[in-house]
């Protein structure tokens, strides 16, 4: 694989946070929902286009994930204790991405379904139970 080749996948996965990190601005769990979803589908369809063999996967996936997390890491580095909240949504987007890699692995319809399943629960519940375990309040 070229280098330049992951280029697009960096920048493309920086380019759909910043499509879908404004559902954060709305009160529950839509940040989580967009950007899952969103990067759930994106990784595959990176991995399809610019991974041609297995061993091809893993930098596209890692420049997919530094794509999402680089513009919060200053951040996160500066205000971590104002950001934990938001943490949630990173982990769970970096959960859809290995996810979502796992599919592309297998390609198999049970994989699927126990990411989707896993994507749901963290989605609904995993965001009451971790606001309620960072500030003690569901939001």
């Amino acid at each position: 694989m070229e280098k330049k080749c992951l280029l697009i996948p960096f920048f493309g996965s920086l380019l759909v946070f910043l499509l879908t990190c404004w559902t954060a601005a709305f009160r529950g769990p839509s940040a989580e929902w967009a950007e899952s979803v969103s990067f759930f589908l994106f990784t595959y369809c990176m991995l399809e286009r610019y991974a041609k063999k297995d061993t091809d996967g893993i930098p596209v996936v890692l420049m997919i994930m530094l794509g999402r997390i680089i513009l919060e890491i200053p951040i996160r580095i500066d205000y971590f204790s104002g950001t934990i909240g938001s943490l949630f949504v990173t982990i769970v987007v970096l959960i859809a991405i290995v996810l979502s890699t796992s599919y592309w692995y297998k390609k198999k319809l049970y994989i699927l379904i126990l990411s989707l399943v896993i994507m749901m629960l963290l989605n609904t519940f995993g965001h009451d139970l971790w606001l309620k375990h960072v500030w003690g309040k569901v939001g």
